[in-house]
């Protein structure tokens, strides 16, 4: 069952929300209601309450608005696979979830290339899992790949995600060094090709850390390995950069223009526009406006912050943030007392922190599956760590 949880979780196109949800949550019911296990832990207390809290909300909104919006109540349907995989009690093995990984990056990376090129086979993937939107003008425009993901900017994000994951594995385990090696090239080559700056930025800082971090507290074997991963790294990337240079023109944008690019400047106009009608009904703050109170902008506020604070309400908002802070804190701080793993989830959040700003990660379906995958890693029959 694990396993076809990760393969669904990545195969089925994300841009058909209802779908996505209706058949995994049916796959995971249907296998507690024949395995008769259910397993109720205080995490899963947790996000049952985040559920009937936001459902609480949408009622008290919907009563101080006289209206009623059905979309707001279907909003918490990307919780319910977590629920389920909680309840289910699924236990995932690491060297699983990296040879899942390692194919699904082989093939997401061969039909970057196919889109980024122009090719055949690129636009038939694309008619599957993108949007048309990103098809015309990210894809058509810019030639910004979207891989098996609705847009470049989703496409960054879980390549991202696979960075960080491989990243770990070649610096704090000593299993399969070329494949995580070569792993991590690929997720770095298929962010290069979705020309995601957010996601490039975020890679770079987050390497930048780990980096330090293995150097400042890790063995000397781990030291030696972060030091070795560097060097590749910017030989690999800057190799890349000047051979696809002209390719590469929407990304150099980075570089060249900073903060003065357009798509900085509406994102900024639209945080201000968003701010300026909630500002309108203040006593919605708390409890967030839902997703119809805002219209079609609910789906294009490209800043998960401003989502989550807006439409869930700055209650679950100030939440969200302090969690994160206080989980990488701990295990930062008391790195003895957790699971190694738990580094790597760390890491992953520090990434999702950047790209969290333009785009979705923490609320992105298929990362909030993969995310808690980690938390589920029975890591003792898992991986041989570095000694």
């Amino acid at each position: 069952m694990r396993i076809a949880i990760i393969l669904l979780c990545l195969i089925i196109p994300i841009r058909f929300f209802e779908v996505y949800h209706l058949l995994i949550i049916s796959i995971l019911s249907l296998y507690i209601l024949f395995n008769k296990q259910f397993i109720v832990s205080d995490f899963l207390k947790i996000i049952l309450s985040l559920i009937v809290y936001l459902w609480l909300c949408n009622f008290l909104r919907s009563l101080y608005l006289f209206s009623f919006s059905l979309r707001d109540y279907i909003e918490v349907i990307r919780f319910f696979p977590l629920t389920l995989i909680l309840i289910a009690g699924v236990r995932f093995k690491i060297n699983e979830l990296a040879t899942i990984f390692f194919i699904y990056l082989i093939i997401d990376v061969l039909v970057s290339f196919s889109q980024f090129l122009h090719l055949g086979p690129g636009s038939f993937f694309a008619n599957i899992y993108g949007s048309a939107a990103h098809i015309e003008r990210s894809l058509g425009l810019s030639s910004r790949a979207m891989g098996l993901s609705s847009g470049p900017g989703q496409h960054g994000s879980i390549l991202a995600l696979f960075y960080v994951f491989f990243l770990y594995l070649l610096i704090y385990t000593d299993v399969n060094k070329f494949r995580n090696i070569f792993s991590v090239f690929l997720a770095l080559i298929g962010i290069l090709l979705a020309q995601s700056q957010t996601s490039f930025i975020a890679i770079t800082l987050g390497t930048i850390f780990i980096i330090f971090y293995s150097i400042v507290n890790g063995t000397v074997k781990e030291r030696r390995t972060s030091l070795v991963v560097f060097i590749l790294l910017l030989f690999g990337a800057s190799s890349i950069f000047i051979i696809f240079l002209d390719e590469l023109r929407y990304l150099y944008s980075l570089i060249e223009l900073g903060l003065e690019r357009n798509s900085y400047q509406v994102r900024v106009g639209r945080t201000t526009y968003v701010w300026s009608l909630a500002t309108s009904t203040p006593l919605l703050l708390l409890i967030g406006y839902g997703k119809d109170f805002f219209g079609t902008l609910s789906g294009a506020m490209d800043n998960e912050y401003l989502y989550i604070f807006f439409i869930y309400g700055f209650f679950v908002g100030i939440l969200f943030v302090l969690a994160i802070i206080i989980f990488v804190i701990k295990v930062l701080w008391q790195r003895s007392q957790y699971p190694k793993h738990y580094l790597m989830i760390v890491f992953t959040f520090l990434i999702g922190l950047v790209i969290a700003f333009p785009t979705a990660f923490f609320t992105d379906p298929r990362l909030i599956i993969l995310m808690t995958s980690y938390f589920l890693i029975d890591e003792a029959k898992s991986i041989q760590q570095n000694v």
